[in-house]
């Protein structure tokens, strides 16, 4: 499941729906927002196995790791979210959802960085 924080704008998601990936707002999915963080992690590993995309710093933080998820912070501009939501998924490190489980990522104009599980530190990777 590809999921979309709150503070991405609609139209972000509508852009997102007609280059034809799947993804859902919180509030679809989970017919509810407003929810905290914590409350939000904690419904998203009952429901297992999502890749969730926000716009909020404090999700690029290595004590988000966990198997079921892979969280990612979009470090871009509000208009730019679903362009780099797609370029996110077609990268070659993230490009399948095994390979994207367990890991959380940083996306901005200069690349990605990635702690993986078990990782000391964020790993750098280029765009091209």
């Amino acid at each position: 499941m590809i999921l979309l924080d709150e503070n991405i704008v609609a139209n972000q998601l509508r852009l997102l729906r007609s280059w034809r990936i799947r993804a859902v707002s919180v509030q679809e999915a989970f017919g509810r927002s407003g929810l905290s963080d914590s409350a939000l992690l904690a419904v998203m590993r009952r429901a297992g196995y999502a890749t969730f995309f926000s716009r909020d710093r404090d999700f690029f933080e290595p004590r988000l790791r966990d198997p079921r998820l892979c969280v990612v912070w979009l470090n871009v501009e509000q208009g730019e979210s679903a362009t780099f939501v797609r370029r996110a998924l077609r990268h070659r490190a993230l490009r399948t959802k095994r390979s994207r489980m367990g890991c959380v990522v940083r996306v901005a104009h200069v690349g990605l960085f990635v702690w993986k599980p078990k990782a000391n530190e964020p790993e750098a990777i280029a765009w091209t």
